[in-house]
């Protein structure tokens, strides 16, 4: 199995759900940007779907997913 670069032609795009809000922690402002972070996945996903399938690697945050592609 091969993996084609992003703009060959495929059958689906996998995001991953962003999960930790250590990663997108903005030590100077003491602030996470992990909200605004799922809120832009959500819209990426939500445009991407017009076209393909996806699918969404997560951990624990199932309904969260849910809510922001609903």
């Amino acid at each position: 199995m091969s993996v084609p670069a992003e703009w060959e032609p495929h059958q689906q795009t996998f995001l991953a759900w962003p999960q930790s809000s250590d990663i997108w922690f903005n030590v100077n402002a003491n602030f996470t940007y992990l909200t605004q972070v799922r809120e832009d996945i959500s819209r990426i996903a939500k445009a991407i779907l017009r076209y393909e399938q996806i699918t969404i690697m997560l951990t624990q945050d199932k309904l969260k997913v849910q809510g922001h592609l609903s």
